[in-house]
């Protein structure tokens, strides 16, 4: 077993880039306390904060791990992420010590305690199952960075406008209590609209693979499917309970733009 974990440290330690994950953490740290503070100041709302965690994690690391080496970004994306989640259950557990409590303010919601730091680490967990079996399961780099951006700004976009805008309420189940939870049909129309346009712009030959042999022009189906993608990953985001969205909005996004691909041939 030893020779094998050290065989596996090995590659991995070959393949990753250093600096790039290393300044990537640091980024990532620094954002979590700096919303903390422009939280607990009165500058920025929980869902706000945030947000803006997910959008700085998700959308910042598609394009952080951006390069010529698809394995490289692989490789360098899994370490920062495994290392950034070690030290956000680090933030988790030691909350009310120093910048610790900053970084665990501007990721808490009020409105979920006494369980408040459950889904502050479970957001991340599911997140990476998601994430991790859209990227097993269709092994196409360039899916996975679409799903990405669609959990770190169509879903961040639902919550502060849900908020803000939200005048059509409904509920959804907690995960953990029996309290239901509040979303708004205008947050949901956000997630709809921000994924269509993710979708939309995500246009490429690995992304869309198979409408090559389809009889009508991929330019001219790619904006309807692109709002039929947004509208139904809204739904889905709209059924699922409270803590498990961050799971199902990347798998039904990749499936739906590898089943529209699919059924072009």
């Amino acid at each position: 077993m030893l020779p094998f974990c050290v065989g596996v440290c090995g590659w991995v330690w070959s393949h990753v880039n250093v600096f790039q994950v290393s300044t990537f953490i640091t980024l990532v740290n620094t954002v979590w306390v700096i919303a903390g503070l422009l939280k607990s100041r009165g500058y920025l709302r929980a869902g706000d904060a945030r947000k803006i965690n997910h959008v700085t994690v998700l959308a910042g690391g598609v394009a952080w791990f951006n390069s010529a080496d698809p394995l490289q970004d692989r490789v360098s994306g899994h370490v920062a992420v495994v290392i950034l989640f070690g030290l956000l259950l680090m933030v988790c557990r030691w909350r009310e010590l120093g910048l610790f409590r900053h970084a665990f303010h501007g990721y808490a919601r009020e409105s979920d305690r006494p369980h408040d730091g459950f889904h502050v680490w479970f957001s991340w967990l599911v997140s990476i199952t998601g994430l991790e079996l859209v990227d097993v399961l269709f092994g196409s780099l360039d899916l996975t960075r679409c799903a990405a951006l669609v959990l770190g700004l169509a879903d961040a976009v639902g919550e502060p406008i849900g908020s803000r805008f939200g005048r059509h309420r409904y509920h959804v189940r907690d995960i953990l209590t029996a309290t239901p939870q509040q979303r708004s049909w205008e947050g949901s129309l956000a997630v709809a609209t921000m994924t269509s346009l993710i979708v939309f712009l995500s246009f490429s030959p690995a992304l869309w693979a198979g409408w090559g042999t389809s009889p009508l022009s991929p330019m001219a189906l790619r904006l309807p499917i692109s709002i039929l993608t947004g509208l139904l990953v809204s739904l889905v985001e709209a059924w699922t309970p409270h803590g498990l969205d961050n799971l199902t909005i990347p798998i039904s996004a990749a499936v739906l733009v590898r089943g529209f691909a699919l059924l072009a041939i």
